[in-house]
């Protein structure tokens, strides 16, 4: 019994879910002033649960490329049988669904539209070049927009969500070049698979570049204050720099898995940095 719900636990990929929570939190901080805590521990429960279901599916769908490239998830390993993914998926968006409606319309209608999104993306978009990249990057920075709407403050919440627009879509990239083996052999039609390895990491290392660009000017303007700079800076801009050209230089399979992992992390470096910035 503990391993199967273990196994449900790993499904829904717990660290991003994590991150979406810690997203839409660092949103609501963005705006001094009161704001009700159980309004926003609603809206974090409700997006995180978004993000664990997307994943779920995620798995469902993609369990037959992990045979090849990531074997240990739960399904290709038989911990899991595909259905139970399904069944785990709809129960986490149903329990969003309610939670987003008690917030207010704007959030439902946000919820139910990541929904969309997000199982779209799971069962079609995510074979296709860029496409899916650039929706799991919008729904990366709709997050913070969520957050936004629920101290009714959108526009404070914009300046990060571009940030995790842009830091999305070169991580999605990246995971892109990560899998292209195991997405090829499924006929699938990711960027590196149409432009090559190579291309693709430049394409990653340019957003990467616009990204570290942008990210001094809310510093610069007066709208987050040093210490934002000094952990944007040493933190994310760095170590984008130095991934980046590591990557380029040695894009073995061995570095890719190692430069998600950092990534991954390095999302939670970003949201530290605006977090104490304000």
């Amino acid at each position: 019994m503990f391993g199967k719900v273990f196994s449900l636990i790993q499904l829904t990929r717990p660290v991003n879910v994590l991150i979406t929570f810690l997203s839409v939190l660092v949103a609501t901080v963005l705006v001094t002033g009161n704001w009700v805590f159980a309004r926003v521990l609603t809206a974090c429960l409700s997006a995180a649960l978004v993000t664990g279901a997307g994943n779920a599916l995620n798995d469902f769908y993609d369990w037959e490329i992990d045979r090849i490239n990531k074997p240990f998830r739960p399904i290709p390993s038989a911990r899991l049988k595909p259905r139970e993914a399904v069944i785990m998926a709809i129960l986490l968006l149903i329990i969003s669904l309610c939670l987003s409606f008690f917030l207010g319309t704007p959030e439902f209608i946000v919820v139910s539209s990541a929904i969309i999104l997000l199982w779209a993306y799971a069962a079609v978009l995510k074979q296709v070049a860029l496409v899916g990249n650039f929706v799991v990057s919008f729904l990366g920075g709709l997050t913070f927009v969520y957050g936004g709407f629920v101290i009714y403050a959108t526009i404070a919440s914009l300046i990060p969500a571009l940030f995790a627009f842009l830091f999305h879509l070169g991580r999605e990239i990246v995971k892109d070049v990560e899998d292209m083996e195991a997405d090829a052999a499924q006929g699938a039609r990711t960027l590196p698979i149409r432009i090559g390895l190579r291309p693709a990491l430049v394409c990653a290392a340019v957003v990467f570049g616009v990204l570290a660009a942008l990210t001094p000017f809310p510093f610069t303007f007066g709208l987050y204050r040093w210490p934002y700079f000094l952990v944007v800076f040493c933190g994310v801009d760095l170590v984008l720099l130095a991934l980046m050209v590591w990557l380029l230089i040695a894009p073995s399979p061995r570095n890719l898995r190692t430069a998600s992992a950092v990534l991954k992390a390095d999302m939670l470096v970003g949201l530290l940095a605006i977090f104490l910035g304000r």
